[in-house]
């Protein structure tokens, strides 16, 4: 169909083995074989917010909602902003993070999340949670100021895939991933006391009996 040659056309996909095109055709020659059709994408334009801006107002109408990789802990983004805000609060007041483990801390913690949860309505396009998660916010505050090599691995991975997205061949997050794992806590009481060594943030976080059950495996 050689009027189609050279001219490009809207498109409606009806498979993975079919589309039309959005064009009357009716008045074209008649198609014959093997036509290629070479596929164009059309740019999107992205908008996004100014950190500061998005901080305390991470939503809009023009801003989709929250990324949730996690679809069993549905609604948690929110929470997990509203501890993000808390925890800049928490730094700039005392300059420095929670200590581990520590309850005073993850009290003071609380407090400042609260807060923020009562006040954030004011904003226009701020977070606000219908019921603080009372163990979710100090277990942020007991274990904000650890590191573990499994977790900076996997936001590495994200953010190397966001620097890569500045090409502009990918679409990029709009704007926050919040991502927690605090299921990983072990049930009941454990050793959470340091021991002078590398591994103390993972000893902080996991306890003693894990640590030496990890080291003693093969």
């Amino acid at each position: 169909m050689n009027e189609l040659n050279g001219n490009t056309y809207e498109i409606k996909v009806l498979s993975p083995y079919a589309f039309t095109i959005n064009c009357d055709t009716t008045k074209f020659g008649k198609y014959e074989r093997n036509g290629l059709a070479e596929q164009i994408k059309v740019p999107v334009t992205a908008t996004f917010k100014g950190f500061e801006e998005s901080l305390q107002a991470p939503l809009g109408s023009d801003i989709p909602c929250f990324e949730n990789p996690d679809l069993d802990k549905w609604g948690r983004p929110e929470h997990l902003h509203l501890a993000l805000i808390s925890l800049l609060d928490f730094v700039e007041e005392r300059q420095r993070l929670p200590e581990l483990n520590n309850e005073s801390d993850a009290e003071a913690f609380l407090k400042i999340y609260e807060k923020h949860n009562g006040t954030s309505i004011e904003i226009e396009g701020s977070v606000k949670v219908d019921e603080v998660n009372q163990d979710l916010v100090k277990n942020i505050a007991r274990f904000a100021a650890a590191q573990t090599s499994p977790h900076a691995a996997f936001f590495g991975g994200i953010i190397a895939q966001e620097v890569v997205k500045y090409t502009g061949k990918f679409m990029p997050l709009r704007q926050w991933l919040h991502y927690e794992t605090l299921e990983l806590l072990p049930e009941g009481q454990v050793n959470r006391t340091p021991l002078n060594c590398r591994y103390d943030d993972q000893i902080s976080i996991f306890g003693q009996e894990f640590q030496e059950s990890l080291m003693n495996k093969k």
